[in-house]
């Protein structure tokens, strides 16, 4: 019963494209996936994130974009959205900083030779690293100016743009 996404004030404030969620009832729906079998869904209104009760979290993610040689795995919705529209790599939305490192695990085992770069969320670097452990991958974090306040890459590109993001992305690993 859900129309595909295209405009929401969520979306319109984190200045990201939908990439194939949907939307019901004013709330944007993030599938969970695991190897494209939906397990849960994730629900987000410009104020709140809420998942399917009794829904599986665990190992699940949002995929964006065509997987090729390079796959990067973040936290929340609008953060792999970011990355993704600044790199033009897969991004899988990990849905949680505990939930990266299960994440990365799972495509290291499918993929063994697939470039797997975390993109961590400042606070959130215990996560980061071990997510990057788990694949043996490497990880990107945010660094803001002096003044400017931020914690993730979403932020990063609200702040400075999508081409000085894919450079930090790069410039980071």
């Amino acid at each position: 019963q859900s129309a595909p996404a295209t405009e929401h004030p969520y979306l319109k404030r984190k200045q990201v494209q939908p990439h194939g969620i949907r939307v019901h009832e004013g709330r944007l729906v993030v599938p969970m996936t695991i190897n494209t079998h939906i397990h849960s869904l994730q629900f987000i209104t410009d104020d709140f994130k809420k998942f399917m009760p009794r829904g599986k979290v665990k190992g699940c993610y949002y995929p964006i974009g065509k997987l090729r040689e390079r796959l990067w795995i973040a936290e929340g919705f609008a953060t792999s959205a970011s990355v993704f529209e600044a790199t033009g790599d897969a991004v899988a939305c990990a849905f949680s900083g505990v939930n990266m490192a299960k994440v990365a695990k799972s495509f290291r085992k499918q993929h063994p030779k697939l470039d797997i770069r975390i993109a961590g969320d400042v606070g959130g670097e215990k996560y980061t690293d071990e997510a990057m452990i788990a694949c043996l991958g490497k990880r990107a974090l945010p660094v803001f100016d002096d003044g400017d306040d931020g914690n993730d890459w979403n932020d990063f590109s609200c702040l400075y743009g999508k081409d000085t993001t894919r450079n930090a992305l790069h410039g980071r690993i």
